[in-house]
């Protein structure tokens, strides 16, 4: 397994999976390597597990099966991208990590690497939707790094329907800039954009405006406001009666 340590080098391009081995984790995985994935980019496949809350003996037990268990699956998912996409063994590191998921996103990430996180929530198991969306809520409020949500495969076919949950008060960054214009050329999808504000009175100055105009006025788009206290549960809220085949979070 490859080992995460601190590093102030150069960033470099890479794609973070959150497998947990259910359908999604290949619909993640699919998705990024069609329209994340450059020549340059390193994907990383993580899995983390917790130790069960009962007797020691037990816990010595199975945490050892827990670790062959998951590089076992982990190794099933890096030979079937080697066998779908264009890739080098060697651009695809397996994580696999004992703790709370937020707790590895901030404190052992690679720093050299500038991560697009990416999550399939389609799930295979029919008892895991309630801790499925916690993560990913967990993941949207304490992640720093863009992150890419699937409800189920996206399959690159005309006009997807794409919500991207922005800051109204932070210019995006050109990582996500660049990948939301690509997909939206390349689907011929269109683009909402949602802004999460804590009060009604919050919108976007003339100069954000200007911006979005500029560096989006080649897609079709459209701008929205909902009142929440967190992107999550705005992001939540609308797309309970807006379905959407991809949701990008950035909060700047």
């Amino acid at each position: 397994m490859e080992r995460i340590s601190n590093n102030l080098a150069k960033k470099q391009p890479a794609i973070l999976i959150l497998a947990d081995f259910s359908d999604g984790s290949w619909h993640a995985i699919d998705f990024a390597m069609r329209f994340l994935y450059t020549p340059e980019s390193t994907l990383f496949i993580l899995q983390t597990f917790q130790s069960p809350n009962f007797g020691r003996a037990m816990v010595r037990n199975i945490i050892p099966r827990l670790k062959r268990i998951t590089k076992y699956e982990l190794n099933v998912l890096k030979t079937k991208v080697l066998r779908n996409f264009k890739i080098k063994a060697r651009q695809i590191k397996l994580l696999s990590f004992n703790g709370e998921l937020v707790n590895i996103l901030q404190n052992k990430l690679n720093l050299k690497y500038s991560y697009n996180i990416v999550i399939g929530t389609s799930s295979s198991f029919t008892d895991s939707c309630t801790m499925q969306n916690l993560c990913v809520t967990k993941v949207i409020n304490y992640s720093n790094n863009p992150v890419f949500i699937l409800p189920q495969m996206f399959e690159g076919k005309e006009a997807q329907k794409i919500l991207w949950g922005a800051n109204p008060f932070k210019v995006p960054s050109l990582q996500v800039r660049n990948h939301i214009l690509s997909i939206c050329e390349r689907t011929n999808s269109e683009l909402d954009i949602l802004f999460v504000v804590e009060k009604d009175s919050q919108e976007m100055n003339k100069e954000g405006k200007a911006f979005f105009e500029k560096y989006f006025g080649g897609i079709k788009y459209n701008i929205n406001y909902t009142k929440n206290t967190s992107i999550s549960k705005g992001i939540k809220n609308y797309i309970k009666n807006n379905y959407k085949d991809l949701i990008i979070v950035e909060k700047g």
